[in-house]
C-alpha cells in the first residue's frame, strides 16, 4: 500500500512553534504511517526533538494541529494524555533513567504505574525486554539489581530501550538514540532499533543527526530546514536528492 493510500497514525499540519524569538517550526507538515520507521534529520539545535514533544503532548503548538490516531493532542485532558503516553513511548536523549532506581525498577516503572501486574509479572516482563535489547540475564546475571550509575553509556541506552517497550506501545519515539556513543555502540543501537521495529511491528520515529544511523534504520527520511520539512522521501530516494543542502548534510555527517 502506498503512503498516500494509508491513514497516518500521526499527522502534523500547519504547525508553528517558537520559543521567544527562536522560531522552530512555521507552517510545518509531516505524517507518520503505521508500521514504518521515519527518521527526522537536521543539524544540532535546529529543533528536531521538538517534533517528538509535540507528538506526545509535552509541548503545544502555537498554530496548526497534531493528531494521533485521529485525535487532536492539544484537546486532550490529563487522562487522555496519560493513555497517549502509554501508546507513544519516548526514549529520551541520554536515556533519562531514574538514578535512584535499579534496572528492574526502571524497566518496570510504567507497568507499576499503569497496570495491575504483580511484582512477579513485572519482573518477568522486564527480563523479557532486557533480553530483546541484548541484556539477557544469562550474560548479565546481576543486571536487574544494577543501578544506572554502574552502567556504561551503551548499556544505559539499551535499558532505556527496554523500558520503552515494556508497556507494549504502538509507537516508539527515539530522541538522538546514538548521541555520545562510540561507533560500535552506535551501530549496536541502530541494529536494535531496526530489530525492535521488525520484531514488535511498532511504528518508530527517530530524531538524529547521525546519517549512518538514519540510512540503516529508516523506511522514510525527513530533513528539517527553514522551519519545515521540505524533503521527505523513502530512504532509497532520499539518497538520490541532488539539492545542495541535502548533499552537504549527508557528506558532512557520514562517519
Amino acid at each position: 500500500m502506498s503512503d498516500q493510500a494509508q491513514t497516518p497514525i500521526i499527522s502534523m499540519r500547519g504547525v508553528s512553534k517558537a520559543f521567544g524569538a527562536n522560531v522552530v517550526y512555521q507552517g510545518m507538515d509531516i505524517d507518520v504511517y503505521r508500521g514504518e520507521t521515519l527518521t527526522i534529520l537536521g543539524g544540532s539545535g535546529t529543533g528536531k526533538s521538538v517534533a517528538l514533544k509535540l507528538m506526545i503532548g509535552l509541548l503545544r503548538a502555537e498554530e496548526g494541529s497534531v493528531h494521533v490516531n485521529g485525535e487532536e493532542v492539544a484537546e486532550m485532558g490529563a487522562d487522555s494524555l496519560r493513555k497517549l503516553r502509554q501508546d507513544l513511548s519516548m526514549v529520551f536523549q541520554g536515556g533519562a533513567l531514574f538514578d535512584s532506581m535499579s534496572v528492574l525498577e526502571n524497566v518496570g516503572y510504567a507497568l507499576t504505574e499503569h497496570t495491575q501486574m504483580s511484582d512477579a509479572e513485572i519482573r518477568d516482563r522486564a527480563e523479557e525486554c532486557l533480553e530483546m535489547v541484548g541484556l539477557g540475564l544469562s550474560e548479565n546475571p546481576d543486571i536487574l539489581e544494577t543501578f544506572p550509575a554502574n552502567l556504561s553509556g551503551g548499556m544505559r541506552k539499551r535499558v532505556a530501550l527496554a523500558r520503552s517497550i515494556a508497556i507494549k506501545p504502538a509507537v516508539i519515539l527515539y530522541d538522538e538514540p546514538t548521541t555520545g556513543l562510540d561507533p560500535p555502540n552506535c551501530d549496536r543501537i541502530s541494529m536494535m532499533i531496526r530489530h525492535l521495529q521488525e520484531q514488535l511491528s511498532v511504528t518508530s520515529v527517530v530524531v538524529t543527526h547521525d546519517i549512518d544511523t538514519a540510512f540503516y534504520v529508516s523506511d522514510r527520511m525527513a530533513m528539517l530546514h527553514d522551519h519545515r520539512f521540505p524533503w521527505v522521501a523513502r530512504t532509497e530516494d532520499f539518497r538520490q536528492i541532488e539539492d545542495e543542502v541535502v548533499r552537504d548534510f549527508i557528506v558532512r555527517r557520514t562517519r
